[in-house]
């Protein structure tokens, strides 16, 4: 299963909370349809077998379908200063 970390739970809930278009929006991570080895993301609504991640308070945040759950088990997301400003990444566990 991924990880998130507070910092990344904190920026998606600020992004989601911003982007948001009805109660049932949420975001997902998915592989971008321009390049699949780059993965984006973007407003979605839950689908069956989708795993959500949620924030402390158990606000649903993110989704991930089975397939990326699978690529992503062992991964950590974070919203960190990489010194080209604040962005997510992913690393390994």
């Amino acid at each position: 299963m991924l990880t998130v970390t507070f910092s990344a739970k904190d920026k998606l809930k600020e992004d989601l909370q911003r982007e948001k278009k009805d109660e049932e929006t949420l975001i997902r991570i998915a592989s971008s349809s321009e390049n699949p080895q780059q993965i984006g993301f973007f407003l979605d609504k839950e689908k069956e077998g989708d795993q959500a991640i949620a924030d402390n308070e158990g606000e649903r945040l993110l989704l991930i379908d089975q397939g990326m759950a699978h690529i992503l088990t062992g991964l950590t997301l974070d919203y960190v200063n990489t010194g080209q400003g604040m962005n997510f990444t992913l690393t390994s566990s």
